[in-house]
Formats: structure tokens, C-alpha cells, sequence
């Protein structure tokens, strides 16, 4: 049972280690092909996590232990920040800090989407379960107004991604002027891939563009601007 137990948390573990996917029609067509975080247009969070592992230990995982695990392991955690022991959010109820959006065990591969009541509850969970403060140190996402209140927009130099993989530097005030959009902080020690729905706008210098949802965030603190 322990042993099972170490496959299924380290499978779970690799949910905040971040990697490229490309689905791009908000959590709920959110279908990760390999591991990942996800921002919707409207600043909801998700991670996606994909774990290929050995076919000797397919015993380890089966599709109902998985479930329950993951169910099990999430319900403890809202609960211990003083939310409601459940796993799953219900329509006409207070989001929980993470909800299983979905859980699958196919062949040699565990696929698993959470859901973030917001960026602390991403944070909280990595770090509470997986030792993850070492990774990301933070993560904020808010609109483009209450960024600029925080003074994010002058905080580091911006440019603009180009359909070629280029970039250029904003026109002079264009960042001022922006009124729309959502932005996102990121703090790491490490590399770390976002995909956002809609289309990434600017981003500070030193952040290399996969595609136009997708980027690789080298590690220190940078800064992107999508919708």
C-alpha cells in the first residue's frame, strides 16, 4: 500500500511541473498532452498534469485508487485551509481553493486537470503537498488596471511577440494606454511554461514564445500581458 501510495503522489507530483499543451478553448476544453498551467481570458487558473510511467508498474495504478487518492488528497487540503472537505466544485456553491476537474488512467499514462480558486490556492497546494516553494515562489494573475495600480507595468522591460518568433519593443506610452487584458507575475528558481487562452500581447524581455498561446518563462521574475 505504501508503495502504491509513493507511485500515485509521485505522478501527482509532476502537476507543478510545468510544460507546453495547446488546447485553447478555456478550462473546460482545457485536454493537457503534457504537463501544464493554464489561464483563461477571464483569469481562472489550471494545472494539467501527464505522467507517463513504466509498464512493469501498471499494477500500481489503477483507474478507481488514482481517483480516490487524488479525490482523497485535494478534499484534506480545503479542508485544512477551512473550506468544505469535498473535491469538486458545485454549482450555487463558494469555489473551493482546488477542484479535480477530471482524473484518467489510460494505458501507461495518468492524466489529471486541477482547478485554482486563484493564484494563492495554486501556490498553497504546490508548496503545502509537493515541496514546491523552491520552484515557484509566486504567481499572480489580475487585469491590466489593477496590474498597473500595482505598478507592474513599469516594473521591467516589455516586448512584443511576432508571428516569426522576433520581438519588438512597445510604441512609447503604449503600455499606459492599455485598458484591457489580463497579466500575469511569475517568480521562479526554474523554467516555467504558461498557456493562456487567447493570445499572448507582451511579455518581458528574456521570455521565449512557443506559439502564440504558450511561453517558456525563464527563472526570475518576468511578467506577460495576454487576451
Amino acid at each position: 500500500m505504501k508503495q502504491k501510495k509513493a507511485v500515485l503522489l509521485t505522478a501527482l507530483a509532476v502537476l507543478l511541473v510545468y510544460g507546453c499543451q495547446r488546447s485553447n478553448a478555456g478550462i473546460g476544453g482545457f485536454a493537457p498532452e503534457t504537463n501544464s498551467i493554464y489561464i483563461t481570458k477571464d483569469g481562472e487558473i489550471a494545472s494539467g498534469m501527464v505522467e507517463t510511467f513504466d509498464k512493469g508498474k501498471s499494477e500500481h495504478y489503477q483507474q478507481e485508487s488514482l481517483e480516490n487518492f487524488v479525490f482523497e488528497e485535494v478534499a484534506l487540503f480545503n479542508e485544512s485551509l477551512g473550506a468544505q472537505k469535498a473535491s469538486q466544485n458545485e454549482e450555487g456553491k463558494e469555489p473551493l481553493p482546488v477542484a479535480v476537474r477530471s482524473c484518467k488512467l489510460r494505458e501507461n499514462q495518468v492524466t489529471a486537470v486541477y482547478q485554482y480558486r486563484d493564484s494563492q490556492s495554486l501556490l498553497a497546494f504546490g508548496q503545502s503537498y509537493f515541496g514546491m516553494n523552491s520552484r515557484l515562489k509566486n504567481f499572480e494573475v489580475c487585469s491590466v488596471e489593477d496590474a498597473r495600480l500595482k505598478g507592474w507595468l513599469t516594473a521591467a522591460e516589455f516586448v512584443k511577440p511576432l508571428k516569426d518568433g522576433e520581438v519588438k519593443p512597445p510604441e512609447t506610452q503604449e503600455l499606459e494606454r492599455l485598458g484591457k487584458g489580463q497579466m500575469v507575475l511569475v517568480e521562479s528558481d526554474y523554467p516555467v511554461e504558461i498557456q493562456v487562452e487567447g493570445r499572448i500581447r507582451y511579455m518581458t524581455k528574456g521570455i521565449e514564445t512557443v506559439d502564440k498561446h504558450t511561453v517558456q518563462v525563464p527563472a526570475g521574475v518576468h511578467y506577460l500581458i495576454f487576451w
